[in-house]
């Protein structure tokens, strides 16, 4: 049986119990002996404040001593397996010490934080913070490993909460399986009565991913608004994180950008979670296993001619190598950059209705801005201008607009992609379409 505790140290917990001989087998800092585990509610707490309120000894501290002899406390040995009973524990504390009959030393002290890394159990976990009861949710379900498994998390809630769950579906209709995945889908919905929205996408020319990944989030906010979802849900996870942000770090990005995907994002009308962003595809696909539902593997991810998929297959064994839990490395660096992010998009609104009004933006209050703030007010300004059409503007385009408020030339005009337009016009920079 393994438990996983995340502290200071990653830190695992393996107990084997053959042949009758307990053994308490970790790696700490390669400090060998006995172990002895104190597990208590309160995640606040500091070890010393726990000895002055019992003594090490008091029944009522639920511990272990695992070495030369076990003491076990809240525990239950079944078989080959010792369960030791985490249900009530926020913080862990592992003392390795010395010890005869008559007394111990402690050698040094540990504390971790208890995760629970059951995808089922943190995954529902996360969701009933927020999930109301009669709650709409619109999901975009594959039939992949990732989306089949978050649609049987959301089902196991349904009953609870009465939640209504639209299952969203694309057919993309270039592969040879696509007819049988939407075929199953319809027949699983129908089963698990639920209601089943197809769409069938239409040839593309041009950036297939790009354009398919427009069409996909249009069908799905044109669900939100006929069923009055509160939710959006799709099934990203967390090496989709890491993949992501690696992809915008070799390729560049804004701020915004290099922090990957959010965990949650606030619409006008309803928000986008992705709850899975906790989890590796390991432990999704171990979930699916323990659970036996069916999904379909789209064989093209396999294939090395895409970008993303040499990520997949050559960079992520090597970085979870060194940490299997890495992913939750990079969902702190996300959320640590989107909070910097959202602190200097407020400025930057603020700014810029004091430099932009009426497409005209005032060259001398920009410039005496810093840099980042003058670079994020265009940006925001071209989103404004470009909408759903943003991902034909790059850094490029936003370095010649800077370039152009710098220069001293009174009258310039800056072509943009999609026949828009900006003119230096004295003091102004004036941005239009043709």
């Amino acid at each position: 049986m393994e438990k996983t505790l995340t502290g200071n140290i990653d830190f695992l917990l393996t107990i084997d119990a053959t042949n009758g001989q307990h053994t308490f087998n970790a790696t700490l800092k390669s400090i060998d002996g006995e172990f002895r585990i104190y597990l208590y509610p309160d995640e606040t707490i500091s070890f010393n404040e726990l000895v002055r309120q019992s003594s090490f000894w008091n029944d009522e501290i639920p511990y272990f001593l695992f070495g030369k002899s076990l003491i076990v406390k809240k525990a239950q040995i079944n078989g080959t397996e010792i369960e030791l009973d985490l249900s009530e524990t926020k913080l862990i504390t592992i003392q390795t010490i010395v010890s005869s009959e008559v007394f111990y030393f402690i050698i040094d002290t540990y504390q971790y934080r208890y995760i629970d890394t059951n995808v089922q159990n943190k995954a529902l976990s996360y969701l009933k913070t927020f999930l109301r009861p009669n709650d709409t949710i619109v999901i975009g379900v594959s039939t992949g490993p990732d989306s089949m498994c978050l649609l049987t998390l959301l089902e196991k809630l349904q009953s609870i909460l009465s939640l209504k769950i639209i299952v969203a579906h694309i057919n993309h209709q270039v592969r040879k399986e696509s007819t049988e995945e939407e075929n199953f889908i319809k027949d699983y919905c129908h089963q698990h009565s639920l209601i089943c929205e197809v769409y069938h996408l239409p040839a593309i020319t041009g950036n297939f991913e790009a354009q398919a990944h427009q069409a996909r989030y249009h069908f799905f906010q044109k669900l939100v608004s006929k069923y009055q979802a509160q939710y959006l849900m799709t099934a990203h996870h967390g090496d989709d994180l890491i993949e992501t942000i690696l992809m915008r770090e070799i390729r560049g990005s804004n701020l915004k950008g290099y922090a990957g995907i959010e965990l949650a994002s606030d619409y006008e009308t309803y928000k986008l979670v992705r709850p899975l962003l906790f989890y590796s595809k390991a432990e999704i696909l171990n979930y699916l296993e323990e659970e036996h539902i069916p999904y379909y593997i789209d064989n093209t991810n396999f294939s090395d001619k895409h970008f993303r998929n040499r990520l997949r297959m050559d960079v992520l064994p090597l970085l979870k190598k060194e940490n299997p839990k890495v992913h939750l490395k990079y969902l702190e660096y996300s959320k640590e950059l989107l909070a910097t992010d959202k602190f200097l998009q407020k400025f930057t609104n603020e700014i810029k209705k004091e430099v932009y009004n009426n497409n005209r933006l005032m060259i001398p209050h920009i410039l005496k801005q810093d840099k980042v703030i003058q670079k994020r007010v265009i940006e925001s300004i071209l989103k404004d201008l470009y909408q759903d059409d943003i991902d034909k503007i790059s850094n490029n385009q936003t370095k010649a607009i800077m370039e152009l408020m710098e220069r001293n030339n009174p009258n310039e005009v800056l072509n943009l992609p999609g026949e828009y337009h900006v003119t230096r016009n004295y003091d102004s920079l004036i941005f239009s379409v043709a």
